[in-house]
């Protein structure tokens, strides 16, 4: 395999990289911009979910929301509630007219038992067998009240007039099915006038039929059972007892059927907080009352039948889980980000596009600390200075000793001595003036130095005239209307921006490069300059010198701060002093501030002339 192909190998292996990373640009070693108003909606975004979240999850402790579901269906499967003291009571009394208990047993007699209707299959035959229970009864002043939730609700009943199922002998009672199903199990109770039994000699002893009659011509007959209230928001016990009072009337003269109908009510919780782990809360409950009326009976007053309902009613808990809390804050968060970034994204995006212009432009009326007045005293004071100077270099008397000097190594002194002594007193004035200005010299530094000073801090802080807007200003900016003042800069120079970063824009920029290119070398330079190597990183980057040495790039130029570039620049402008002459130079400054020109010329002026002055070699005399 060639070189080529093993090239174009790896170029389509390269291709299955799902991990590609993508090319990204940088403003200011960050990747994209940021913001105080972005990161504070951040923050506030942050804050509502956290809270929404705590909220859920103490409710959550709590257990006070959830969702329910109801229904009621018909059993799939036979249905058995055994009943006992704790989960069932049933009590019942006559009542007279009044509608006051009484227990008589000459006027009236219960009989209670549980009856068992089973279908059985004998030689192949299906029939049905019955089976009856006594249930047997007490006053409930005997045995008390057994079911203790229910105790306070039973207070103010009469207890010595009242029946109550005696629990202490009773073994197994429990309601089963109903009617249409094979097994089917109720509780029958039964109510008939007195009859005198006369094979029984221990029995009791009936009223007349009479006094019967008279008795039982207007009374009530009160049931007193154990009933629920479903209350779901209650984790622990959704199903709250509660007695159920069940009045009618009753006479010698009619005979009644009274059927009651409890109704099986279950409950289902989900319990955990990750998986569906499902308690189930089971109960009976008394549904409705169905009366018919009998008029043939002659000894029987009433029979109650306590069945179960045909259907059940189901409630069904739900209650949030972990997942689903989290599955909705991850909801708010989305709709959250979508109201902030409409909210957010215009602003961050003016101050971006204002951070990248502050960095590029500098912008007119905006404020600038600097001593204005002091710069242009001190400005005027050099001037005059350099004007004493200039007139002092004219003096002729300097131009005499100048002369001095010259001819002092070919005649001596003395044979110029005369000549020069008319000349000298008559301009003494003028020297003793020009003197006194050049004597001050070290106040005239210090003078100088104070005035370059001012101009630079001048000169750096117009570097930094930043365009600056207050959180206001940003909506006024985004409002409709005309631009102005510094909306209007801010305005013309996104514009200026936006038409910067056109890809267009940019590929003419690098055209005229290659035109600068062939205008200022030839073709032998170009193929030169195409053939310049890359920058080169030495074994220790920090030594900056050895880099330059080899060849200057700007990418290995270390990152300087503002005032660490106007600090240097400071010191450039020492060392050009001396090369003034320069035209680039002399344009380069210019183009930075011409007060600092005129201040360094000034600086230069008096440079020479105290150089004139320690280099001129005194006259020998004769």
């Amino acid at each position: 395999m060639n070189q080529t192909n093993l090239k174009k190998m790896k170029k389509l292996g390269r291709k299955l990289d799902f991990f590609q990373s993508p090319v990204e640009l940088m403003i200011h070693k960050k990747k994209s911009h940021q913001s105080l108003f972005g990161a504070s909606m951040t923050i506030l975004m942050f804050t509502c979910v956290l809270m929404y979240i705590i909220n859920k999850f103490v409710q959550l402790g709590q257990r006070k929301e959830f969702q329910t579901l109801y229904s009621e269906v018909y059993y799939e499967e036979i249905p058995v509630f055994p009943l006992y003291s704790k989960n069932f009571t049933l009590q019942f009394a006559f009542q007279t007219e009044n509608q006051k208990n009484y227990i008589d047993e000459s006027i009236y007699q219960v009989n209670a038992v549980m009856v068992n209707r089973a279908q059985v299959i004998n030689d192949q035959k299906p029939s049905v067998s019955s089976t009856r229970t006594k249930i047997p009864l007490s006053k409930c002043a005997k045995i008390g009240i057994p079911y203790e939730d229910l105790e306070d609700q039973l207070d103010d009943v009469d207890s010595e007039n009242t029946y109550c199922l005696d629990w202490n002998n009773i073994s197994d009672l429990s309601l089963i099915g109903t009617p249409e199903q094979e097994n089917y199990t109720y509780l029958y109770i039964s109510f008939q006038q007195c009859v005198n039994d006369t094979q029984n000699i221990n029995s009791t002893v009936c009223k007349s039929k009479e006094e019967i009659q008279q008795k039982l011509h207007r009374n009530y007959i009160l049931f007193q059972l154990s009933s629920y209230n479903i209350d779901l928001r209650n984790y622990l016990k959704p199903n709250v007892p509660k007695v159920e009072e069940i009045q009618t009337t009753i006479s010698s003269q009619v005979m009644k059927d009274i059927t009651l109908f409890m109704q099986p009510i279950t409950t289902l919780t989900e319990e955990g907080l990750l998986n569906e782990l499902v308690r189930r809360d089971s109960t009976i409950r008394y549904l409705k009352t169905q009366e018919v009326i009998d008029f043939n009976s002659e000894e029987a007053l009433a029979s109650v039948l306590v069945r179960l309902a045909n259907t059940e009613n189901i409630s069904y808990r739900i209650y949030p889980k972990l997942q689903d809390i989290l599955a909705q804050a991850g909801g708010l968060w989305e709709v959250l980000m979508l109201v902030f970034t409409i909210l957010v994204k215009p602003i961050q995006s003016l101050s971006y596009k204002l951070d990248v212009i502050n960095n590029l432009f500098n912008f007119e009326g905006q404020k600038l600390s600097n001593d204005e007045d002091g710069s242009k005293q001190i400005l005027k004071r050099l001037t005059i200075i350099q004007d004493g100077v200039q007139t002092h270099e004219n003096d002729p008397s300097n131009i005499l000793n100048q002369q001095k000097s010259k001819s002092s190594i070919r005649f001596p002194r003395g044979r110029l001595t005369h000549k020069t002594t008319k000349l000298e007193n008559g301009n003494s004035g003028w020297t003793e003036k020009s003197s006194q200005i050049v004597t001050n010299s070290p106040e005239n530094d210090k003078l100088i130095q104070k005035g370059i000073r001012y101009a630079l801090r001048k000169l750096f802080n117009i570097a930094t005239l930043k365009l600056r807007l207050s959180p206001f200003d940003y909506i006024k900016y985004l409002k409709c209307g005309k631009k102005v003042g510094k909306f209007k800069q801010l305005h013309y120079s996104i514009n200026k921006l936006e038409k910067c970063l056109d890809i267009l824009f940019i590929i003419d920029k690098l055209q005229e490069i290659d035109k600068l290119k062939m205008i200022l070398l030839s073709k032998q330079q170009v193929q030169l300059f195409d053939f310049l190597p890359k920058p080169l990183i030495s074994l220790n980057p920090s030594n900056l010198q050895y880099n330059e040495s080899q060849m200057y790039s700007s990418l290995l130029k270390p990152y300087k701060s503002q005032k660490e570039k106007a600090q240097e620049a400071q010191l450039v402008l020492d060392e050009l002093l001396e090369n003034l002459d320069d035209p680039i130079t002399i344009k380069l400054i210019s183009l930075m501030d011409p007060n600092i020109f005129k201040l360094l010329q000034i600086q230069v002026d008096l440079k020479k002339r105290k150089a004139s002055k320690i280099t001129t070699p005194e006259i020998i005399e004769q």
